[in-house]
């Protein structure tokens, strides 16, 4: 995971290290609550699930840390 690829040029948090077990955390809980759904067709495949769960910790660095990537 690259969380650093879509931030602008010269931005690094202080919290970086911390970015990927808190996708992978979040990619563990997702999985889990899909094992919740009544049917299976609606489970994302392992690739999308860990997209979204990467999608989803960049977004909430962003508005966090008011990076501006998710901004009008």
């Amino acid at each position: 995971m690259n969380f650093q690829l879509h931030r602008p040029t010269g931005f690094s948090g202080e919290g970086d290290q911390y970015l990927p077990e808190v996708a992978n955390s979040l990619k563990r809980r997702l999985k889990k609550a899909q094992g919740l759904l009544k049917y299976d067709t609606l489970h994302l495949p392992d690739l999308l699930n860990e997209e979204l769960a990467s999608l989803l910790v960049e977004y909430m660095e962003d508005i966090h840390n008011d990076i501006g990537i998710w901004r009008n």
